[in-house]
């Protein structure tokens, strides 16, 4: 038994010894099975929240936010497994910015989940209107809504990695390509309305 508690305790692997990376195992498997187990305990009470075929606004939030409670419970996991290691500095910077990235992608995938909300009952308002209008527009409303949480995440990504000078520059370069494109389709936007 001694011979285990040494090897777990002296041997090293890329300048950290065997538990930390035990401890790092082990928090990734904790974030799986608790986020596994909250999607779980979420989904099921999502089913309980209906009345006859119409589900309810909490049973819809707990539904869609079921993904990415488990995506959320898998960072905590990591960042807690990665805390353990003792990492240089460069790469605990990386480490550091990659969780920060995972958590902004979580978030930004859980606010894209809660489109289908939005989506939900604008569908049902415009069910309940004669006009086709309604229509076309209810499902332009969700891919807006959708791109525009998409490019809120890119680019707290990108600033993320590449820093707030060099995104100044991309998103004032995008800024005017976008400006330039909304000027040559102008006459077709006034021919869709």
């Amino acid at each position: 038994m001694s011979e285990i508690i040494d090897f777990f305790t002296t041997k090293e692997f890329l300048g950290n010894e065997i538990w930390r990376f035990v401890c790092l195992l082990g928090g990734i498997f904790f974030g799986l099975v608790v986020g596994r187990l909250a999607r779980f305990v979420m989904e099921r009470a999502a089913g309980r929240f209906k009345r006859g075929e119409r589900r309810l606004l909490l049973g819809l939030f707990l539904d869609y936010l079921g993904r990415p409670a488990a995506m959320f419970c898998f960072a905590i996991g990591l960042r807690l497994g990665l805390s353990a290691l003792a990492l240089k500095e460069s790469v605990e910077g990386l480490a550091t910015t990659t969780i920060d990235v995972l958590y902004a992608a979580v978030a930004g995938y859980a606010v894209y989940r809660l489109v289908d909300i939005l989506d939900h009952y604008l569908t049902r308002w415009t069910e309940r209107t004669e006009t086709k209008v309604d229509d076309m527009l209810a499902p332009l409303v969700r891919k807006s809504v959708r791109i525009t949480i998409v490019v809120v995440v890119v680019v707290f990504v990108m600033n993320s990695f590449f820093g707030a000078e060099k995104m100044a520059t991309v998103l004032a370069g995008l800024g005017v390509g976008g400006l330039a494109v909304a000027l040559a389709a102008q006459d077709s936007i006034k021919n869709f309305f």
